[in-house]
């Protein structure tokens, strides 16, 4: 489901294979859902397709029906039913789904305007959940930082979240990259990411963007003609 279960779901990958089912990966490394649809329908089968994850919190399992929603309306001769689970599977429980959403071809799709402009940040805050990374404790950092933020008010508004693959340099683990200050940071604990939130934000009130002209400088949106 995320960009960090590419790492954190690879001791569950033979487990589902044994029981019958593919992998493919929404976000990050890995096989695609749309790369998997794509080799699968050779066999002309029903899909059921069910969303897991290591990760903890909600989770966007309406991306895995607007991305096979978007799949069904690019083949319009695909004759088989398609299916979501509604339910996550994650280790600790392993649910067995039991509830089922169809794909119709007419779920939301994959582009909207709100999504044709940048967002009004003034930080982007790249943090890395690669392999060192998770294992040094990214997940919790990463967290705590949106939880600073949302206590904010501050998520996307203030500060753009973005979760990467390796940023280096490893033996720095957990590591985050801030950009317009071209910082790379150690972030040892949730504590610290709490702090970099401060340190970023100051402790004053934050007051809406609304267009402000002090937003990320020398960033822009370029789009091939």
């Amino acid at each position: 489901m995320t960009l960090p279960d590419a790492n954190d779901c690879d001791p569950y990958k033979k487990q589902w294979l044994e029981a019958g089912w593919h992998y493919a990966q929404l976000q990050g490394e890995g096989p695609s859902l749309a790369t998997v649809l794509n080799r699968l329908s050779r066999d002309q089968r029903p899909f059921a397709l069910q969303g897991a994850t290591a990760q903890s919190g909600p989770m966007p399992l309406s991306w895995v029906r607007r991305v096979a929603g978007s799949w069904l309306r690019t083949h319009p001769d695909w004759q088989h039913p398609i299916e979501v689970s509604t339910q996550i599977w994650r280790p600790e429980d392993q649910v067995e789904p039991t509830e089922w959403r169809p794909i119709t071809g007419s779920e939301a799709p994959l582009r909207c305007p709100e999504w044709q402009i940048l967002p009004p940040s003034r930080y982007h805050l790249l943090i890395c959940r690669g392999t060192r990374c998770n294992a040094a404790g990214a997940q919790q950092n990463h967290e705590a930082i949106k939880k600073a933020l949302r206590d904010r008010k501050a998520l996307k508004d203030e500060v753009l979240v973005a979760t990467t693959g390796c940023l280096f340099p490893c033996n720095h683990a957990p590591v985050v990259c801030i950009y317009p200050d071209n910082q790379w940071r150690h972030i040892p604990n949730e504590a610290a990411a709490a702090e970099l939130i401060r340190e970023l934000l100051g402790d004053d009130e934050l007051v809406e963007l609304g267009g402000r002209e002090d937003t990320i400088p020398n960033f822009k949106l370029v789009i091939p003609q």
